[in-house]
């Protein structure tokens, strides 16, 4: 493909709207995991009936992912993506408004589609936009939004914690949707909708659900359980469906997604890659908040500078990954980072109630630095490996695969930290009020699960590798003329 200079010129205004989109809802997960604490509070709640702000976003976000991506291949990715941007601004306005628990865990949804609409097609407009000798930099450079979003959240979030309400929070956020709403309107091209294309509705509506069913099972928490929602059940519909889904989509003409993409080994093990990392980093971005607050008893104000300063790692690194995975390849890129995230969460591991907080960020930031750097090679990977016609569905089906490593990580970790607080103790006590010693050492176990989860994905990097490039040592990748 050949780029115009008009091309070259436009396409950094394009990298502003999609980063805009990745900063706006990283920003937002992030307001939600600082205000969690404050909301049990707020609404005379618990731990687990609030957990639900941060499960129910990336359930409703999960399942709407892939059908979003289609969506965006058949009509055009700038509707998509313009649309995601109101959506987001409806959903956290109304969570900003909400007089109770229920109405703040029911908004949460409408954020999840809005950022499906939004996060499903942005990978993939990128791809469109940028030649293969930039797209790990413009990927890199994405981790750059991403990186301040995170670290605004909890920066942002501290302060209005410490000055005024927690609604501020997120009534705060609505308007930036709209600049990139602007944004999204007045540079991304329309990219040419495909005529005689008909949406896959049984396809669609069968892995929605059964995506559901089986994230419900593996996150509903035991006392919110009931005999029609037993994990057996949601198990069993799971299982079912997707076979139905499976089905259904070798037998139509125009399926959501194209079953035969995964007849692509190097393209799956990035998948499961992406989700194991995510399901690591988003368990502890749930965790490190209790960590400061609660376990080591530091004021709102400094928590959230301390996880303000962790996460500039998260895109520190990203440009200089992005320029070494357009040198010398994703493959060789994931793999050494995901050495360096098994090594960070060693040190995460010697976390203790002694730690000062030079020392939190001392062992902390060396985690986020390699997932950010991570995310660009492993991203970069997956989608060079997507055709012209299914950049939507695949950007879909990555943002699907980080969604799950993400509702697993906060629900499966924050489950487990639960239950090992509550095995330390010798009783079902309530989590946030047992000893701090306690605390802190189920806080360590979880994340030795945390480091096996790197582990395994860093045995697939390397298969992952040798698959793409066979025994050969890396060398300088030459791209041809764009």
């Amino acid at each position: 493909m050949q780029y115009s200079s008009a091309d070259a010129s436009r396409k950094w205004f394009v990298l502003v709207a999609v980063g805009l989109s990745m900063f706006v809802t990283a920003m937002h997960e992030n307001l939600v995991s600082i205000a969690i604490p404050e909301l049990v509070n707020a609404f005379d709640s618990d731990f687990n009936t609030m957990q639900w702000l941060s499960v129910g976003y990336f359930l409703s976000l999960a399942v709407t992912l892939v059908s979003m991506g289609r969506l965006g291949d058949m009509i055009g990715k700038k509707k998509v993506f313009v649309a995601g941007f109101g959506v987001l601004a409806l959903g956290v306005f109304l969570l900003g408004l909400a007089p109770n628990a229920a109405l703040a865990n029911a908004s949460r949804p409408v954020v999840g589609v809005g950022a499906a609409l939004a996060l499903s097609v942005g990978i993939g407009i990128l791809t469109e936009d940028f030649p293969p000798r930039q797209r790990g930099l413009a990927i890199g450079l994405i981790g750059l939004f991403i990186s301040a979003g995170v670290v605004l959240g909890p920066l942002v979030g501290g302060l209005l914690l410490r000055l005024g309400s927690w609604r501020w929070l997120f009534l705060t956020t609505a308007p930036l949707n709209l600049i990139g709403m602007f944004f999204a309107m007045r540079y991304v091209p329309d990219s040419p909708a495909r005529p005689g294309q008909r949406f896959d509705i049984p396809g669609a509506l069968t892995f929605g659900v059964a995506l559901l069913a089986l994230l419900l099972a593996l996150t509903l928490p035991e006392g919110q359980q009931a005999a029609s929602l037993s994990p057996l059940k949601l198990y069993g519909i799971a299982a079912v469906l997707m076979a139905v889904f499976v089905v259904i989509e070798l037998r139509t003409a125009q399926p959501m997604l194209d079953l035969r993409v995964f007849r692509d080994l190097a393209l799956t093990l990035n998948l499961i890659i992406l989700a194991l990392f995510f399901f690591g980093m988003f368990g502890h971005m749930l965790m490190f908040p209790f960590y400061l607050s609660t376990m080591r008893g530091f004021e709102t104000g400094l928590a959230g500078i301390l996880l303000a300063l962790i996460f500039v790692g998260y895109g520190a690194g990203a440009p200089f990954a992005g320029r070494l995975v357009d040198r010398y390849g994703a493959s060789v890129v994931q793999a050494g980072t995901l050495l360096l995230l098994v090594v960070g969460y060693a040190l995460v591991m010697t976390l203790n109630l002694d730690t000062t907080p030079a020392g939190f960020v001392l062992r902390v930031m060396l985690m986020f630095v390699a997932i950010g750097s991570l995310q660009v090679a492993n991203n970069t990977a997956i989608m060079g490996a997507a055709s012209q016609e299914q950049l939507g569905v695949i950007s879909g089906v990555l943002s699907t695969a980080r969604a799950v490593g993400q509702t697993l990580g906060v629900a499966g970790l924050g489950a487990l930290w639960s239950a090992r607080v509550n095995f330390h103790s010798g009783a079902v006590v309530d989590t946030t009020t047992a000893a701090p010693l306690i605390q802190v050492q189920a806080l360590n176990e979880m994340t030795l699960v945390a480091l096996l989860a790197a582990a395994l994905a860093l045995g697939l990097a390397i298969w992952e590798y040798v698959v793409t490039h066979g025994w050969k040592l890396p060398v300088r990748v030459i791209h041809p003329a764009d």
